[in-house]
């Protein structure tokens, strides 16, 4: 269940700095959520391998960006597709007071997912 716990071990025993994550059902769950919170993990991680997840994204809140990916899926992909959000995120944590940068990311969230 410690998805960064379990990537130290294999990093440490192989030598290797950085590895591949292939998840399958929750394993993918697990893998894209350890992600989004951990920048350590995602600068260790050069490839996820998605099989199965046991989650499905609900519609954007926002009508406008639910459009936009309905009308141009691979426009959609370039503004928020391969982990540009956990970079972005990332990035926002090292700019920003603690505070201040997950208040911006709970509303974004809440934004465009309905969430926070």
């Amino acid at each position: 269940h410690d998805v960064l716990a379990c990537t130290q071990c294999v990093l440490q025993a192989t030598g290797y700095k950085s590895l591949s994550i292939i998840g399958l059902s929750q394993g993918t769950t697990e893998a894209i959520a350890a992600l989004a919170i951990s920048p350590k993990l995602a600068k260790r991680v050069n490839a996820v391998v998605a099989l199965s997840a046991t989650l499905k994204p609900k519609p954007f809140k926002n009508n406008i960006l639910n459009s936009m990916a309905k009308w141009s899926p691979e426009l959609f992909y370039l503004m928020f597709g391969r982990c540009s959000v956990i970079r972005s995120a990332n990035f926002w944590l090292n700019m920003m007071a603690p505070k201040a940068a997950r208040w911006t990311i709970d509303f974004v969230f809440s934004f465009l997912f309905g969430m926070g």
